[in-house]
């Protein structure tokens, strides 16, 4: 007949297509874990026919005869030896069987997947017959499937619930005919994918995928299931999970591979800074950002000390990476201050304040380092120094400032004195004094000059005040020519003479007739009383032996000249008279106008002024007993006034 018929046997732990052709046929063994004895016929092209199981056994030979089919081989237990729809069983355990099939193979037997694989609980598969223009096909399904083509062909589709079932074809033509044929439809399994510890992770991270819903899988990539692999970029991982019926499923999942951030670190205001400075670090390329040693992101802190930092910063897919920065914490300068002379100090001397410790300093106060200035109050300065890296601390310095001592100078008897006179200074409100010009603290002394004195005085403290006080010494007048005593007579005139050593002296001429001298006033009988030169007319004898002085009085210094005596006699001896002379010159000295006093006898007569050689230099007439003569055109010096009656003596008058 030209068919081919094989039988054997197949482990029942996978599906066995018996199809050789591009059409698949599956069988599967009665149990996974024995095996199965099979039948199987080709055509004479080769191409499948049918096949069957025989149950759980061994299949040893086929025999074919032109009215049967024969196959012989072991089995075990209880097993279906029938390879077609129908059931024929026996039981053993270990036994040999004979199965004859009746007659020759059917031409019409079904071609077809006898075991399918559902897929969302259904299955398709694909049937068919040989195909005969000649024949009409008929073909009938068991409950549960449908058919998905058209019918009455020699080839139709269906599909199927889960579960088991019959198809059945009637063949009507020339070979009439029908064939049933058996089909199981078993559960694909349905994946489920988990990945630990998530689908999206970050580079360098590991992750284990785990399927679920089958027996045994087969993932892509050589991974294994809940082994941890560390991916470096996104990708899709596939996975065909077979269930214990041979069904497989196939499913794949993407694992995203999230770059790690770029975390930076900025530190402001500089990674370099001095001691207590405020550090402010930040951290850059990421979202959220915790910094080691319990810093806070963008929360400025103190430093003391160099350190370095770790930040470790998470982007918005949680992925994290850290940095770290190093800041150099300089010391702060260990700033001192010097006083120069020293702390303790008088009001109003130079202090000078310097730096220690730093490189550049400035002070308060409006001090400048090392510049001396005067204090006046005791107070207390802060200096700032800064050193080589910019680090900047302060210090401080309490300066005592002494007041000076009120100085006060006391003169006795006063200030204002006539030269020769003695003053005693003396200093008070110190402690120690020392006056100029070689002036001893209260001791007498005896200025020449008006002359300014200075006396420093020391307190306790040290701290020294000075003041100044002049002391006027008004020039002593003192008498150069004393008034000599004289001797007239009765009814004549006659002068007192002095010469005072200051040209600016106030001459005051005093008389006393024994009980005390009293002040002489201009009168007819006496001239010149204010002068240095006093005149005496119409002397009489009530003036004989009285006494006259002349007081010389320069500011508050005077001098008394001493006391000549008048010695008035009557006219006995008038011989001796006229050698004598009778006119006076007053006053004299005299400065730019003097007068001549002479007798009314003398009226009329001729007066003549000559210098030393006997130079006539001025001239004139006695028009009265008071006759005036201007000087101004004469230097001063010596010269005489003489009258032209030649029994009358000279007299010398002093021009100032």
């Amino acid at each position: 007949m030209g068919e081919c018929l094989y039988s054997r046997d197949f482990n029942g732990s996978v599906a066995v297509d018996f199809d050789p052709g591009s059409a698949s046929y599956l069988l599967s063994a009665s149990s996974t874990s024995s095996w199965s004895s099979f039948i199987s016929e080709l055509d004479q092209n080769g191409s499948f026919v049918w096949a069957g199981t025989m149950g759980g056994g061994e299949a040893r030979s086929v025999v074919v005869d032109d009215s049967a089919v024969c196959a012989c081989g072991i089995y075990y237990n209880s097993n279906d030896i029938d390879p077609t729809a129908g059931t024929y069983s026996l039981a053993s355990s270990g036994g040999y069987f004979v199965l004859k099939l009746k007659g020759v193979a059917n031409p019409y037997t079904i071609h077809g997947p006898a075991f399918l694989c559902s897929t969302n609980g259904t299955a398709t598969g694909t049937y068919s017959v040989p195909s005969d223009p000649a024949n009409t096909y008929s073909w009938t399904l068991s409950p549960g499937m449908v058919l998905n083509s058209v019918a009455n062909t020699s080839s139709i589709a269906i599909i199927c619930n889960v579960g088991s079932g019959t198809i059945t074809v009637s063949v009507s033509g020339p070979s009439p005919a029908s064939s049933a044929f058996a089909i199981n439809v078993g559960a694909s399994p349905i994946l489920s994918i988990t990945a630990s510890p998530s689908f999206s992770i970050c580079l360098g991270s590991s992750v284990s995928l785990l399927a679920t819903g089958a027996s045994t899988y087969v993932w892509s990539g050589g991974l294994a299931s809940g082994v941890p692999f560390s991916p470096t970029a996104t990708a899709y991982y596939g996975v065909n999970g077979i269930s214990g019926n041979g069904c497989q499923t196939a499913d794949s999942v993407v694992i995203k591979v999230n770059p790690l951030p770029l975390v930076g670190a900025v530190a402001l205001p500089s990674p370099t800074l001095c001691s207590g400075s405020f550090l402010n670090l930040s951290g850059t390329g990421a979202s959220t950002y915790s910094w080691s040693s319990g810093v806070s992101d963008g929360v400025p802190f103190s430093v003391f000390s160099s350190a370095t930092y770790i930040v470790t910063g998470a982007d918005t897919n949680g992925c994290v990476t850290s940095e770290t920065i190093s800041t150099t914490v300089n010391p702060l300068p260990t700033v001192g201050a010097m006083a120069l002379p020293s702390l303790t100090m008088c009001a109003g001397e130079l202090l000078t304040l310097t730096g220690t410790g730093a490189s550049t300093y400035s002070w308060s106060g409006g001090v400048s380092n090392s510049v001396p200035f005067s204090v006046f109050s005791s107070a207390t300065y802060i200096v700032t120094g800064a050193d080589a890296n910019g680090c900047v601390t302060s210090g401080t310095i309490s300066t005592s400032v002494n007041p000076l001592p009120t100085v006060v100078a006391m003169a006795l008897p006063s200030l204002t004195m006539c030269a020769g006179e003695f003053l005693t200074l003396t200093g008070t409100g110190a402690y120690s004094y020392t006056w100029s010009s070689g002036v001893v603290n209260g001791v007498p002394f005896a200025p020449i000059t008006t002359t300014t004195y200075s006396v420093s005085g020391i307190d306790t403290n040290g701290c020294m005040n000075t003041l100044t006080v002049m002391a006027f010494v008004n020039p002593q007048p003192n008498f150069i020519v004393q008034p000599l005593s004289q001797t007239v007579s009765v009814g004549s005139f006659t002068q007192f003479t002095t010469v005072s050593s200051n040209s600016t002296s106030i001459f005051q001429w005093q008389q006393n007739f024994g009980s005390g001298f009293l002040n002489l006033y201009n009168t007819t009988q006496f001239l010149g009383v204010n002068t240095a030169t006093l005149v005496v007319f119409n002397i009489g004898l009530a003036d004989n032996n009285s006494t006259f002085r002349c007081i010389v009085t320069d500011g508050t210094c005077s001098d008394t000249s001493v006391v000549a005596l008048l010695v008035v006699y009557n006219e006995t001896g008038i011989q001796e008279l006229k050698n004598k002379t009778s006119f006076v010159v007053a006053p004299n000295p005299a400065t730019e106008v003097c007068a001549i006093y002479a007798d009314k006898t003398m009226i009329g007569l001729g007066y003549v002024i000559t210098d030393q050689t006997g130079r006539s230099l001025l001239s004139g007439t006695l028009e009265n007993v008071y006759t005036e003569v201007n000087l101004s055109l004469l230097s001063a010096g010596l010269y005489f006034v003489c009258l032209n009656e030649h029994n009358q003596k000279p007299v010398k008058l002093i021009k100032q």
